[in-house]
């Protein structure tokens, strides 16, 4: 675990994000609601919680804010893109209190998650505008222990709609709820089971017969 006395500071925050925002990795909205948004999403999240997978990490969001909030966290970005991927590099190897504890690989999901280095190894998968929920659920189980959460960023009205409970136990998940704060709407998921060596599928079944 990285020395928790060098903070990734506020200031090494924003000026992080203000890059990230410039190569359009995150939206034109104002950083500080962007900040505020990712602040509500992650109180979502017990703590405690020591290693964490970003699933489609895209320009950092919710992990800087993360890795700047909690100087133990340990958070694993995962990213298609080989720009924004390049990026988090950058940001990591910069900030000496992301050195250790901020690692980013670069591809796809589906594939990754029948490796045996990261298949069913983290006690967190965090998603923010990953994919579709049934996308989502079934490359988020593929990371996930037995026991684990998965926590995906919602939206305001039906969230629970969006899920399909059946579906969900068909890959070793549970739908809890739904957490709500302020502005943040979070699909608190947990796995139950371990997933079929089949799971998840390869990028073109999954978008060809999506699980629901």
């Amino acid at each position: 675990m990285s020395n928790s006395h060098i903070r990734y500071s506020y200031e090494d925050l924003m000026s992080s994000l203000e890059r990230s925002q410039e190569y359009g990795f995150l939206s034109p909205q104002p950083l500080g609601n962007q900040i505020k948004h990712s602040i509500d999403f992650l109180t979502a999240i017990p703590d405690g919680i020591s290693r964490a997978l970003d699933l489609g990490a895209g320009g950092g969001l919710p992990s800087l804010v993360w890795l700047h909030l909690n100087p133990d966290i340990e958070i694993v970005a995962l990213d298609a893109m080989q720009k924004r991927t390049n990026f988090l590099n950058t940001i990591a190897e910069q900030y000496e209190g992301l050195r250790d504890r901020f690692t980013i690989i670069n591809g796809r999901a589906e594939v990754l998650a029948q490796s045996e280095k990261y298949r069913e190894k983290f006690e967190v998968v965090v998603a923010r505008g990953f994919g579709p929920p049934a996308t989502t659920a079934e490359c988020a189980s593929g990371f996930l222990k037995v026991g684990g959460s998965l926590f995906v960023s919602g939206r305001p009205i039906d969230e629970v709609e969006r899920w399909d409970t059946t579906k969900l136990e068909d890959i070793g998940l549970d739908f809890l709820n739904v957490l709500e704060n302020n502005e943040s709407h979070v699909a608190h998921i947990i796995k139950s089971e371990a997933l079929k060596t089949n799971y998840p599928r390869s990028s073109k079944l999954i978008k060809k017969y999506p699980l629901w």
